[in-house]
């Protein structure tokens, strides 16, 4: 097992601090999420920007959505996904796990998953 000192072990705190004041996919960073301000490290900022403050998730709730949806409309073209009729009553079908043909009874009351 390698032996750390004290300046490995501050050279990787600092590669972690970094990492968590890195800007991710909504434009904040994960401790600005998480704690609502932005980390003290070694470069000066004002102190203005460590006072806590979570007006901003509202925005970030709203960049967050639009990713999203995003993701899912380059997947949905990707792979070619379309949108399937709804199965009316009296109509046949095809089970494909059980291999068998069957018949729609009714429609359920909650939406497909």
């Amino acid at each position: 097992m390698p032996s750390f000192n004290n300046n490995h072990i501050l050279w990787i705190y600092r590669i972690i601090q970094g990492f968590c004041r890195m800007v991710m996919t909504p434009g904040f960073s994960p401790a600005e999420l998480l704690f609502g301000r932005k980390l003290r490290t070694q470069v000066p900022v004002s102190p203005r920007e460590l006072i806590p403050n979570w007006s901003h998730l509202s925005l970030v709730r709203e960049r967050e959505e639009i990713y999203r949806a995003k993701t899912k409309c380059n997947f949905d073209k990707r792979h070619k996904v379309n949108r399937l009729k709804d199965l009316e009553p009296e109509q046949n079908v095809f089970i494909r796990d059980s291999k068998s043909h069957g018949t729609i009874v009714k429609k359920h009351r909650s939406p497909r998953s």
